[in-house]
Parts: structure tokens; C-alpha cells; sequence
């Protein structure tokens, strides 16, 4: 029995015991090695994904191969194809492994049937809705009023300590900055004294 997953559906949706189990078992526990690609671009992201301990990075590639990084996902994270087009297109992006991951791991399309079974679908996906949609807006604004001092600042502020574990041309790409200039923020802050982490 998965009881991290247990435990999640518990207290994200108030799912009795029962109903917390019967949802786990459609769980498997996989350990994924540091730069496996969990889905590439083209493949249907077909999977919901409970994160147990690790890092994911959701990135877009150029036709000439460049990358540019849209997203970080780490411990106790719960990640699905949220949009419609997710759920029914090929991915316009890939997920990859920056550390080894342990990851739970389910079909999407049986998870959200056994969730409308239980009346619990809307509640579960609204939440996951109204959380993307606050992401998307607060990093919209971010790139069009804040420099990138400012943005990365706040990026450690979010992060904390868990920042460390992305590598710095990793978060250069997400910031959408040189990794030179961000080591050249990393100075002007440790000179400041204010490049601490919570």
C-alpha cells in the first residue's frame, strides 16, 4: 500500500480511509536516475505523478536544440496534465529527472475516472487549476516589471534551500538570462548580504 499517497488524498481532499486507499492502489513507486526523460516532446503525458523525493524540470527545445525551462518540481509535488490539450495532445515539452526522483506514479485517465466515482474530481482539480493559474500570472508579471536581480532574489525566496539543487545554466534558462549574468547577480547579492535562503 502506497501511504505516502494515502496520506496525500486524505488530506488534500478529506477522502475517508477507504476511499484514500482505494485511490493508492492505482500507485506504483518508481526510482528514476538523475537525467531520465519521464516524457519527451511528441509523447501523450498520460501519467499523474506524485513526487516522493528528487527533482523534475519541464523545458521546451528548439528545433536547433536549445532549451529553455519552464518549471521545477520537488519533493511532495503532485503533477498531472492539467489543460485539456495536455490530456489529449502530444507535449509540446519534456520532464526530466535533475536528481535521481522517486516518484508514484498512475494512469491520469483511470485516476480522474476513480476521482468522479468518488465526487471528488472537481475539488482535486480546481485546487491544481487555481495554483497554475496564479503561477502563470505572478511569472508573467515578473518578467515584464521585475530585472532579473529582482526576479532571481525572489526565485530563492520561493525556493529556499531547494534552490541548490538546480544547476545554475538550469535556472539561468528559467530566469531567461545568461549564466554569466547570473553569476554576476549571485556577486552583486553575497556583496549585499542578502543572498540567503529560508
Amino acid at each position: 500500500m502506497n501511504n505516502i499517497i494515502k496520506y496525500f488524498f486524505s488530506q488534500e481532499l478529506g477522502l475517508s480511509a477507504e476511499q484514500a486507499d482505494y485511490l493508492a492502489c492505482l500507485f506504483s513507486k518508481s526510482c528514476l536516475p538523475k537525467g531520465k526523460l519521464v516524457v519527451g516532446e511528441g509523447e501523450r503525458w498520460n501519467k499523474a505523478m506524485f513526487i516522493d523525493s528528487g527533482l523534475l524540470r519541464f523545458f521546451y527545445s528548439t528545433g536547433e536544440g536549445k532549451e529553455y525551462n519552464k518549471g521545477f518540481f520537488f519533493d511532495q509535488d503532485f503533477i498531472w496534465p492539467v489543460t485539456p490539450s495536455a490530456q489529449s495532445e502530444p507535449s509540446l515539452f519534456s520532464i526530466e529527472t535533475l536528481s535521481s526522483t522517486v516518484v508514484y506514479m498512475s494512469d491520469f485517465h483511470e485516476l480522474r475516472s476513480h476521482l468522479k466515482v468518488l465526487g471528488a474530481w472537481e475539488a482535486f482539480a480546481l485546487s491544481y487549476v487555481e495554483k497554475l493559474v496564479e503561477q502563470k500570472f505572478k511569472r508573467e508579471y515578473d518578467f515584464l516589471v521585475l530585472d532579473a536581480q529582482t526576479r532571481f532574489y525572489q526565485l530563492t525566496q520561493r525556493f529556499g534551500e531547494r534552490i541548490d539543487k538546480i544547476p545554475d545554466y538550469h535556472l539561468a534558462s528559467y530566469l531567461g538570462i545568461t549564466n554569466v549574468a547570473l553569476s554576476r547577480i549571485r556577486k552583486r547579492l553575497t556583496a549585499q548580504d542578502v543572498w540567503l535562503t529560508n
